[in-house]
Order: structure tokens, then C-alpha cells, then sequence
């Protein structure tokens, strides 16, 4: 579910419930079908970001900023990975490489698109954006979140 109002009970006429299917076995005391709820802020909209499957909050957040990565086994829905990646800022330092200082602008997008690329289909990928992420974003990324779906990713 995508929320992009102030109210946290309204939605964009463009975004609906989103559910996630998993086969899981008989014997587990729990439904095969689960309510993912995602929330991301940008530079005008100060909410926390947040990301919640049924009841379970996963991300509740409005301190760090760029792109949180949620991993997610889809054959029991409980978190693999997790972690913010910084895609807002750009680097601060150079690096010395043939004797040329080099800024390493998309470091930190290119290591998010290889956490990715380490996992297969029986994982989901959810990812939410708190404040801004766009001026470190890599084409790699892009690239990668296209390969999981993301197909309007490279407007950006």
C-alpha cells in the first residue's frame, strides 16, 4: 500500500492494497496471504517512512535519509537484510586512483544494487525513501530495481 497523503488513512488514486502471496506448509498456524504496507516520504513530504506486513512494523523511521533496502524470504516473510543506503548525499572525499583524485559519486547506489543482485526470486525486495535519494543514484541501481520490477525507475 503506497501512501503519499498527510492523512495515513487516505491513498493516491493510483495505489491500492498490495498482497503478497507465499506458499508456506500445512502445518504452519498462519494465512498464506499477507498485506504489505509501504510508506515513503521525499523532500516535502516529513512523514517516517515505513514498511509493514500485516502487523509486523519492519521500518518506522524519519531520522536517516536516502533508500532503505528491506530483503524480504518470501517463503516465510521474515526479514533477511535490511539497511539504509545514503543515495542523497554526494561523496566528500576522493580517492587517489593513477594519481588522479576520483569522487566515487554512485559508491553507495552501486553497493546497494550488489546486496540486491546477491539474492534470488525467493526473496521480495521492498525499498522505501526517506527526505531524498535521487543525486547518487546510480544507472546500476536502476538497472537492478528494473530487473525486479521497478520498470519506471529510470525516469529518475
Amino acid at each position: 500500500m503506497v501512501d503519499n497523503s498527510t492523512n495515513a488513512t487516505t491513498f493516491s488514486d493510483w495505489s491500492v492494497p498490495k498482497v503478497i502471496a507465499t506458499q508456506v506448509p500445512e502445518d504452519w498456524d498462519r494465512h498464506e496471504y499477507s498485506t504489505l504496507a509501504v510508506r515513503g516520504t521525499g523532500l516535502n513530504n516529513h512523514h517516517a517512512s515505513y514498511i509493514k506486513i500485516d502487523d509486523n512494523v519492519l521500518l518506522d523511521h524519519a531520522f536517516y535519509i536516502g533508500l532503505y533496502l528491506a530483503i524480504i524470504d518470501r517463503r516465510d516473510l521474515s526479514l533477511a537484510f535490511s539497511e539504509f543506503y545514503d543515495t542523497s548525499r554526494l561523496p566528500q572525499s576522493a580517492e587517489l586512483i593513477d594519481g588522479f583524485e576520483k569522487f566515487q559519486d554512485f559508491k553507495v547506489s552501486n553497493e546497494m544494487a550488489a546486496k540486491i543482485k546477491e539474492y534470488d526470486f525467493n526473496y521480495f525486495v521492498v525499498i522505501a525513501s526517506q527526505y531524498s535519494w535521487e543525486p547518487a543514484f546510480s544507472k546500476e541501481l536502476g538497472d537492478v530495481l528494473q530487473d525486479c520490477g521497478a520498470l519506471n525507475i529510470m525516469e529518475f
